[in-house]
C-alpha cells in the first residue's frame, strides 16, 4: 500500500427526485435545526447511538462498479453503495474515485475513508408536510427524499415538543492510511426541510445565523444540551 497517499473524491450531487428547474420558496425555522456530528477514527460499537460517531472506513474496490464518462472521458469507480453498507447510513453524495489512481497507486485495492455522522432534528408535528431533508454542503445544494433517510430516535425540546432525529453520513476524506482525518480538510453545511403546499415547494432552513463548519481542528458540533434544555452552547462552529 502507498503510505501517505490521499486523494480527492468526485462527488456528484444532484435532486434526487427534484427536477433541476425546480422552484423553492426560502425562509429560515426552527422546524429542523444541526443536533450532533462527529468525525473520530476510533471503532464504535453501535453507529445508531444518539452520540454517534464515525469510522474510518475500510473501502475494497472490487465492491465499487466501474462506469465511464462519455463528456470527462476516463473510467471511475462509484464506491457509494459500498461506503453506505459499511457505514449503515445514507449519503447525500455520490462517491466516485478516478480508476487511474486506483488502480495504479494502491496495492492492494483498497483505501480508508472518513465519515462525518450528522444528525438533525425536526419537529415531529411538521414530518407530514415533509418530503425531503434537504443540505447546503460544500457549496452544492443536496435533497434526500424522506423514505431514503434513516430515523434513529425521537427527543425533546425544553419546550416538551417531540423532535424527530434523522442520520446522514458525509464521507469527507480518503486515504492509503487508516486515519486520514488527520490531515487537512473542511466541510461547510447547513439543513432544511422542503415542505410541500399545494403545488409550491418550501425549503424551511435552519435558524443559525450562519452556516456550520467542521475541519481538522474542529470534528464535534453538539447542540443537544442547548436544544433539550435551552442552554447556549459554545460548541456551534459558526462562522
Amino acid at each position: 500500500m502507498t503510505k501517505g497517499f490521499i486523494f480527492t473524491l468526485i462527488t456528484l450531487m444532484g435532486n434526487q427526485g427534484f427536477a433541476d428547474e425546480t422552484i423553492y420558496y426560502d425562509k429560515s425555522s426552527s422546524d429542523i435545526q444541526i443536533y450532533y456530528a462527529e468525525v473520530t477514527e476510533t471503532k464504535v460499537a453501535d453507529i445508531n447511538a444518539l452520540d454517534a460517531a464515525a469510522d474510518a472506513l475500510k473501502v475494497d474496490v472490487s465492491k465499487c462498479p466501474l462506469y465511464s464518462f462519455l463528456k470527462t472521458g476516463g473510467e471511475r469507480y462509484d464506491c457509494t453503495e459500498a461506503l453506505m453498507t459499511l457505514a449503515g447510513m445514507p449519503f447525500a453524495k455520490r462517491v466516485f474515485v478516478d480508476a487511474i489512481l486506483i488502480d495504479n497507486l494502491l496495492v492492494p485495492q483498497e483505501f480508508y475513508c472518513s465519515l462525518i455522522s450528522v444528525k438533525t432534528i425536526t419537529k415531529e408535528s411538521v414530518m407530514p408536510d415533509v418530503v425531503a431533508i434537504g443540505f447546503y454542503i460544500d457549496l452544492q445544494f443536496v435533497y434526500i427524499p424522506l423514505k431514503d433517510l434513516k430515523q434513529v430516535a425521537v427527543v425533546q425540546n425544553v419546550k416538551g415538543e417531540n423532535l424527530v432525529v434523522h442520520e446522514f453520513g458525509v464521507v469527507h476524506r480518503c486515504s492509503a492510511e487508516a486515519n486520514p482525518s488527520k490531515y487537512r480538510w473542511y466541510m461547510e453545511f447547513k439543513p432544511n426541510i422542503v415542505v410541500e403546499s399545494g403545488s409550491d415547494l418550501y425549503r424551511n432552513w435552519d435558524n443559525s445565523f450562519s452556516n456550520y463548519k467542521m475541519f481538522e481542528e474542529s470534528q464535534v458540533i453538539d447542540r443537544r444540551l442547548e436544544i433539550e434544555t435551552g442552554k447556549k452552547t459554545t460548541s456551534l462552529h459558526l462562522y
